[in-house]
């Protein structure tokens, strides 16, 4: 299952390196761990745009956090983090240029 956690179109998107799940997004998430559990899955594996440490996020309306949730999974697998027009640290450019030869 996945996530993107992207914000809306508009000026900003393409600015924007931080994600968002409102909490549509995460009842939608939760409703498919949910169902993933009730069926006896033995893996779940949920993707995702954004790093969780660049996510705002909310809380289902039963209250779980992203984290509550994505502790059922057996792994979260995230996209990427931008240079940041060239002010990412040499790590993350480093990292970024390995991952693609």
């Amino acid at each position: 299952m996945s996530e993107a956690g992207s914000p809306e179109p508009g000026s900003s998107r393409p600015y924007n390196f931080f994600g968002l799940l409102d909490q549509g997004d995460l009842d939608r998430l939760a409703a498919r761990l949910d169902a993933a559990a009730a069926a006896g899955a033995a893996h779940t594996f949920v993707f995702g745009h954004y790093p969780l440490s660049t996510v705002r996020s909310d809380t289902t309306t039963d209250g779980r956090s992203v984290y509550d949730l994505l502790a059922s999974a057996s792994i979260y697998a995230c996209g990427h983090l931008h240079t940041f027009l060239g002010a990412a640290s040499a790590r993350l450019a480093r990292t970024r240029r390995a991952a693609a030869a």
